[in-house]
């Protein structure tokens, strides 16, 4: 670092620590005549009846009217030192040849950076700054913003934040000493992602970094995950990934899902939900069909399925709990909901705690033999994990796989990397249809074009698609003992044969297919 750039952090430093503790002066005059009975039962209220609870008219002003004026960035006529619109950063040299980036976030009311000071704090979002802020802002302004910000923490509109705080400390005594743990670089978390932040688990590209299972294989011992037992098992949902930050519903690519208003008024506007839009089982193509297109209708058939709440700091089972008392529909398994004629139901999903490998084996079967895609198993006592593009170590999806065998036809050019070799190769199955496979190969194999025409290759996949096509297949390699294609023997051919994951309304127009016009409009998907 060179001595103008030492100089220049040692003097946002300065400005720093005058800022702090002109902050804490001005936070401390502001709460000293605050009763302590008075803060202890606001903490000790619901948050279900903080919806009902009456609020003073002048407070209620106070919490509705943003702290930062969006326009100027005023806060109590005190002007920052350089005006970031919404949503713009400013990017600061650092140490080691490493760039800090500062940013104020969309909705205008504070303001993040990627430097260790900011991303380590244990203070609220909105109450944290750190030298490069202060050299952004101005050490006056930076005062003011954090007395503001630390004067709404305990009011109603903010009543998560020194809650959230108090419970982060006693869950922090009670939760297990994680021993593996990921160093990742804090580009990856441009926000500082903590498990409480408003802005929801984003990288530094605005992308979503939901927490992401990573496969478990039954009696496999090249699995990471040595024994299931204790774990929390739900079923696996095949539908489409949603996150729900209290006014708007995100896609796992950071895309937002065109959800009606209508439809997410029923979401809670004060919980963070990770999710599925679901619709019934064996339907991930009518789903993401509905979620695809502006037509609004359709939305009434689906259905939020939430399996964890991100902006709490709770073990797994108090997540889970809060979600069972906070959500309209309360607990609800996918057959419950499946059997229901309507959709748009909010709810968590059941669980049950796995004994041993047969239980989970014996768990798989059941959902399975429903036309379920299988489970999903959740370390206990466990927090919410970020670990950027990379899978979570307290979540592993169990599924079963198909093998099937096809002959190569064609080659086609990869992309982006691959887009000088092969990239897929086409086989022809046995009941004639053609399948692209693009994954499961090496390097050399893609350099060389290979398997060739003509070879017998044995895939995998997971499920068939409506059409009969295989979902998400692999290459596994070239059997010298097969000599012609041969086609897996699905569970979801035989369901589909019996009905069984059928919406009622359209068996009921199989045995009356004069029905009434509303019934046909149901039945178009």
């Amino acid at each position: 670092m060179s001595a103008a750039a030492a100089a220049a952090e040692a003097e946002a430093e300065a400005m720093l620590n005058a800022t702090a503790a002109a902050a804490a002066a001005s936070t401390a005059s502001s709460t000293s005549t605050e009763p302590a009975a008075a803060v202890s039962a606001a903490a000790a209220t619901p948050a279900a009846s903080s919806s009902t609870a009456p609020v003073a008219p002048a407070a209620a002003a106070a919490a509705a009217a943003p702290s930062i004026d969006l326009a100027t960035g005023l806060v109590r006529g005190q002007k920052p030192k350089s005006l970031l619109a919404p949503g713009e950063e400013r990017s600061f040299p650092g140490g080691a040849g490493k760039t800090y980036v500062a940013k104020r976030v969309p909705d205008g009311q504070s303001f993040t950076c990627t430097c260790t000071r900011w991303v380590y704090s244990k203070e609220p979002r909105s109450a944290r700054t750190c030298a490069h802020l202060a050299t952004l802002n101005g050490a006056a302004y930076e005062s003011v913003r954090l007395a503001v910000a630390k004067e709404t923490l305990p009011s109603v509109k903010n009543q998560g934040f020194a809650s959230l705080k108090r419970m982060a400390e006693t869950a922090e005594k009670r939760k297990e000493r994680e021993v593996e743990e990921e160093s990742w670089d804090t580009r990856h978390f441009g926000n500082g992602w903590n498990g409480v932040d408003d802005l929801g688990p984003r990288d530094a590209h605005g992308g979503m970094h939901l927490m992401l299972g990573d496969n478990y294989k039954l009696d496999d011992p090249k699995t990471r995950l040595a024994d299931p037992t204790g774990f929390w098992m739900t079923e696996k949902l095949d539908g489409v990934r949603a996150w729900w930050n209290g006014s708007a519903l995100y896609s796992r690519a950071g895309n937002c899902w065109n959800a009606p208003k209508w439809w997410t008024e029923k979401l809670p506007k004060d919980l963070h939900l990770d999710g599925e839009l679901w619709i019934r089982r064996d339907a991930f193509e009518m789903t993401n069909g509905i979620c695809q297109r502006s037509s609004k209708e359709a939305w009434k058939d689906v259905n939020f399925m939430a399996f964890d709440v991100t902006n709490v700091q709770m073990l797994y089972e108090e997540r889970i709990k809060l979600l069972a008392e906070r959500l309209p529909n309360g607990v609800l398994s996918p057959s419950a909901v499946q059997a229901r004629e309507k959709g748009m139901h909010v709810c968590v999903l059941p669980m049950v705690q796995c004994r041993d490998n047969e239980h989970c084996r014996e768990e798989l079967h059941r959902v399975e033999e429903q036309g379920g895609e299988g489970l999903m198993l959740r370390k206990p006592k466990s927090k919410y994990e970020c670990r950027g593009p990379g899978r979570s170590k307290v979540i592993w999806k169990v599924k079963s796989w198909y093998d099937a065998e096809a002959i190569v036809v064609g080659h086609s050019y990869g992309t982006e990397k691959n887009k000088r070799v092969m990239g897929n190769i086409i086989v022809q199955m046995e009941n004639g249809r053609e399948l692209e496979i693009g994954s499961g190969f090496t390097d050399e194999q893609r350099a060389m074009w290979e398997p060739k025409k003509g070879t017998v290759v044995r895939y995998r996949f997971q499920e068939l698609l409506q059409d009969g096509t295989p979902r998400f297949p692999i290459f596994e390699g070239c059997p010298v003992d097969k000599f012609e294609a041969k086609d897996a023997i699905v569970r979801s051919t035989r369901l589909r044969a019996s009905g069984i994951n059928k919406p009622q309304y359209a068996v009921a127009k199989e045995a009356n297919p004069y029905g009434s016009e509303s019934s046909a409009k149901r039945r178009r998907y």
